[in-house]
């Protein structure tokens, strides 16, 4: 399967750019090209210091495409499924939230389709898994 043009372009600007990603994609996780479902409006935190006690930090996304998977992913992903991921830095622009992040992050509504390194870890004492994103890209 041919990548779409502008995925193509997204992922080889990611190399010359600090903020985006590498072309490769880390141990541990997957990339994924996404589009958010559902924002979970809850607040998570009672430390006013996490961005999470500021803004809402879990979402429901939906699986538009599989860029790729770093070693040690232990999950299979597919098109079109939709998992809820807790958003480590938020879904608010980074600057709303907390202006010493030395990531520029835009923010995400419900809609929006961005790009991201997906991180999955099983929850203790249990079968399922937490995903989390920690930064992503605007498509």
């Amino acid at each position: 399967m041919e990548e779409s043009a502008q995925v193509k372009s997204l992922k080889e600007s990611y190399e010359r750019d600090r903020d985006k990603f590498s072309k490769r994609i880390l141990a541990g996780k997957c990339r994924i090209s996404a589009t958010v479902v559902s924002i979970d409006p809850k607040i998570y935190s009672d430390d006013p210091d996490q961005p999470c006690s500021k803004a809402p930090c879990r979402a429901t996304i939906r699986v538009d495409e599989i860029l790729g998977y770093g070693a040690g992913f232990n999950k299979t992903l597919g098109v079109g499924q939709e998992l809820t991921v807790h958003f480590v830095f938020s879904l608010s622009p980074s600057q709303e939230v907390n202006r010493q992040l030395q990531l520029d992050l835009p923010g995400l509504q419900e809609g929006s389709n961005f790009i991201a390194d997906l991180e999955s870890a099983p929850v203790p004492g249990e079968e399922e898994e937490i995903f989390s994103i920690y930064r992503y890209e605007l498509k």
